[in-house]
């Protein structure tokens, strides 16, 4: 997902962002293929389905595509449910997604007009680990110009005479943001 308000990125594809360019969007994406540099869900699975390769940081590879399961729009709002699960196969045999260790990630995005908010939840599910630690699940937001400002469970990024106010809901409990220059 890419947020703009005017020429103003609030939240870009690190994979397409060019630095010193007034708008920031090169238009291609020829830096990252992966969730890595995506506004989506990493999943780390250590290896134990996806392989580990620059071309699959994040758990995700190129054989998936977003599946629109739901949408509706009208004057009020517009609401979208993608179901993003088959982006983090390895391969295009379905057969081989048993062994995949994420078993399900639905993306619900509502935006309402006059309230001028944007509501995004995510629902996702994997399978538990035998041994060694569990698989790492979070989401990477990427923010275009300045780092974004962190209070709680807030943050406030600011690019041009745009801003963006992020407010995380869930989890409630062991939130944790981390403000990571890449």
């Amino acid at each position: 997902i890419e947020l703009k308000k005017g020429s103003y990125y609030l939240l870009t594809d690190a994979g397409s962002w060019k630095d010193g360019d007034p708008n920031g969007f090169t238009g291609n994406n020829t830096l990252a293929e992966n969730s890595g540099s995506k506004n989506t869900l990493f999943f780390n699975d250590y290896g134990d389905y996806m392989p580990i390769d620059y071309r699959t940081v994040g758990g995700q590879f190129y054989y998936g595509k977003d599946q629109v399961a739901a949408n509706e729009q009208n004057n009020t709002f517009t609401r979208i449910r993608s179901n993003c699960t088959s982006a983090y196969n390895r391969n295009v045999n379905q057969a081989d997604t048993v062994n995949r260790k994420l078993d399900f990630f639905y993306r619900d995005f509502l935006y309402l007009r006059d309230a001028d908010i944007f509501v995004m939840y995510d629902k996702v599910k994997n399978k538990s680990r035998a041994s060694g630690p569990a698989y790492e699940k979070h989401l990477r937001w990427h923010f275009p110009a300045n780092a974004p400002a962190v209070n709680g469970n807030s943050i406030t990024a600011v690019h041009g005479n745009a801003k963006l106010y992020i407010h995380t809901l869930l989890p409630a409990a062991n939130l944790n943001i981390n403000v990571v220059n890449e």
